[in-house]
């Protein structure tokens, strides 16, 4: 985010009050950086089982499972609309290769799938690691 600040400050063709928006805009920029911390910890038992504590399972139900888990599913998420909006939470799911920019909400996510081998390492070279994160963030955009 400094670098990019940096860059800003530089741009010739940017009058000193657009840089000025621009840099003050960067800096109320939400970010969300591989996973949730609202979700449960997908590696502890404590907190699935917390996190899915009103969702029950009935043995050799099939259906009757799947209409637990719809419930369940719109409860938990009618319960979120009387929460005020959380920028830092993350929509995209851990191991997906996804990153985006949402403008209506100035926030930026990279899911923690994209910070891995092929993508992003730390021993490339950062031109490498940039443009292959910011494809996928440009791409999220539209």
């Amino acid at each position: 985010m400094a670098t990019y600040e940096s860059n800003i400050l530089t741009v010739k063709w940017l009058e000193q009050e657009t840089c000025n928006v621009a840099i003050k805009k960067l800096t109320f920029m939400a970010k969300a950086f591989g996973y949730s911390i609202n979700s449960p910890i997908a590696t502890s038992s404590l907190s699935l089982n917390d996190f899915h504590q009103a969702y029950t399972i009935v043995a050799d139900d099939f259906f009757a499972n799947q209409v637990k888990y719809s419930l369940w599913s719109a409860a938990t998420s009618f319960s979120q609309l009387t929460l005020h909006h959380d920028r830092e939470a993350m929509n995209i799911p851990p191991p997906d290769v996804l990153g985006s920019y949402l403008a209506t909400g100035n926030s930026i996510e990279l899911g923690a799938g994209i910070l891995q081998m092929l993508f992003f390492h730390v021993e490339n070279a950062e031109y490498a690691n940039y443009s292959r994160i910011g494809a996928f963030i440009g791409n999220g955009i539209g």
